[in-house]
């Protein structure tokens, strides 16, 4: 998100806990890339989806993309730990 997002555009990054998970909610403006900028930031964001579902997946954790409009909304949501 932060490589593509308008340098004048913020991300918003919202943390819950529910039902003993820990929620996170990342979301800012996805403007649309044209021609070889495309190419590089679909590869980069493949990347890098690849490691986060695999993160999340070795910690019983889930994540979820969404578009609303012309925002993005990346959720991750992972089982909270007590103590320590």
């Amino acid at each position: 998100l932060l490589a593509v997002i308008p340098e004048n555009e913020k991300i918003d990054l919202q943390v819950s806990s529910q039902n003993g998970r820990l929620v996170m909610k990342f979301s800012g403006i996805c403007p649309e890339v044209k021609g070889s900028e495309l190419s590089r930031a679909l590869v980069a964001l493949a990347m890098g989806e690849k490691i986060i579902r695999r993160f999340m997946q070795n910690h019983d954790g889930d994540y979820q993309e969404k578009l609303d409009g012309n925002r993005t909304i990346f959720i991750l949501d992972l089982p909270a730990v007590e103590g320590e």
